[in-house]
């Protein structure tokens, strides 16, 4: 039994050393499997890391090979820009060229547009402003502010309508009127006429004094001509019945303008204006008759000397102004003085660079008053009342003004050339005239 039992304990014994070394082994075993997977883990980095670093050794490939090509392509933008520097250099030098010719034939094209623009009448300024500047002239010459030769040459350059006007008023349009007057002398080119200088005598002109058709007549042929650019004027009385709300910048020059009547001078003031465009002269006399202070343009007793005071007068304005128009425009027996005045008493006087024409509206009415009336005008009666002057064909001892006027005028003309021809009939004209005068009317 105690051989048994010690032959056990022996195997127990020998068991338990199998256990233990079994369990070292196990646990050795162990030990090398954890070490075995951690050999993996540190395998499985490393293929890590060598794939990134194959992956960054194909990329750095890559790199090297885009800076390569970089390199390359910056090597052709170098050369290309000192190519280009060079174009850009000649490209300039092109450009600054090109733009200097172009300065310069801009320099050229405005010089030439300026001769041409000072040549060529303005058109945008209207007749009024035009009409004012030539009142302004002239009233500088009446109040011996400006000389008779300087006041000529620039009434030819408002005539012309010519731009260096305007630039000069502009220029002191907010000035004293000495230094307005100082900068258009300083106007010293010459000028040249391309149109004529037609000044109307009438008793009417529309709107501001009309009666019948003679004032429609003035005022429109008036503006007819001034668009055409002839230099037209008008000289009419001073009437107290006027539309003076219808006359623009209406004022009194600060000179009188003396004019003969019955045996003395009588004081006239004159006073400027623009209707509707037209430069226009108004005549008021300083007569102890106030001869246009009656409330009414026509029907006094003594018309007859009122309006051969006011012909004379005008004539006296034009003469006295240093006008040399090529026009005087007399109309109606009432202005039909003006004829024989111009020949007999102004152009020897040196107002003789005009013709006189003269317009009848109606025929019926010719003004007809005793020979001795003419005298207080200045004519001379005895030469005048003559026949083939100024009498009267239906009494010796009366003065026609409308005959006189058709005697003395260069052309006659009437309304319309239906009238003018029915006037020219034997059997009319008889009653007005010889019919060897009666011919001359166009």
């Amino acid at each position: 039994m105690k051989y048994e039992y010690d032959n056990l304990c022996q195997k127990v014994h020998n068991l338990q050393a199998l256990l233990d070394n079994a369990t070292k082994q196990a646990d050795h075993a162990i030990s090398v499997l954890q070490q075995n997977q951690e050999l993996r883990r540190k395998v499985e980095r490393l293929e890590e890391s060598l794939g990134e670093a194959h992956v960054c050794m194909q990329s750095s490939e890559k790199m090297q090979q885009y800076n390569e090509l970089m390199q390359q392509k910056m090597k052709l933008l170098e050369e290309r820009l000192e190519r280009s520097d060079g174009e850009i250099d000649s490209y300039i030098h092109l450009y600054q060229e090109s733009m200097k010719e172009f300065q310069d034939t801009l320099d050229i094209l405005k010089q030439e547009s300026e001769i041409r623009g000072a040549d060529r009448p303005v058109n945008d300024m209207p007749w009024e402003f035009w009409s004012q500047m030539l009142l302004m002239i002239d009233g500088w010459l009446l109040e011996k502010k400006l000389p008779s030769t300087e006041a000529t040459f620039l009434r030819e350059m408002v005539w012309k309508r010519d731009r260096r006007i305007v630039d000069a008023y502009m220029a002191c349009k907010e000035k004293t009127e000495h230094e307005v007057l100082a900068n258009f002398l300083g106007l010293t080119l010459s000028s040249t006429r391309a149109a004529l200088h037609v000044i109307h005598i009438a008793a009417e002109m529309a709107p501001v004094a009309k009666v019948g058709g003679l004032g429609d007549v003035v005022a429109g042929l008036s503006k007819a001509l001034q668009k055409k650019g002839h230099l037209v004027e008008i000289v009419l009385p001073k009437y107290d019945c006027m539309q003076y709300d219808l006359i623009e910048d209406l004022r009194a020059l600060d000179v009188q303008v003396e004019s003969y009547f019955d045996g003395q001078l009588f004081k006239n003031k004159i006073w400027v204006g623009t209707v509707e465009g037209l430069p226009v002269y108004f005549i008021e006399p300083h007569h102890p008759a106030k001869f246009f202070w009656r409330g009414q343009y026509y029907g006094e007793n003594d018309d007859f000397k009122r309006f051969s005071f006011f012909s004379r007068a005008a004539l006296e304005l034009i003469f006295q102004a240093g006008k040399k128009p090529d026009i005087i425009h007399c109309h109606d027996w009432q202005t039909a003085f003006v004829a024989p005045l111009y020949w007999d008493l102004y152009a020897p006087k040196g107002l003789n660079s005009a013709r006189i024409c003269f317009t009848c509206h109606n025929f019926e009415y010719q003004g007809s008053a005793p020979a001795s009336e003419l005298g207080s005008c200045g004519l001379d009666v005895y030469q005048l009342n003559r026949p083939d002057r100024m009498q009267d064909n239906s009494n010796d001892h009366r003065i026609n003004p409308v005959k006189g006027a058709v005697v003395f005028s260069n052309i006659v003309t009437t309304v319309s050339p239906t009238y003018a021809q029915e006037v020219r009939k034997p059997e009319v004209c008889w009653e007005y005239w010889d019919l060897s005068i009666s011919i001359a009317i166009v």
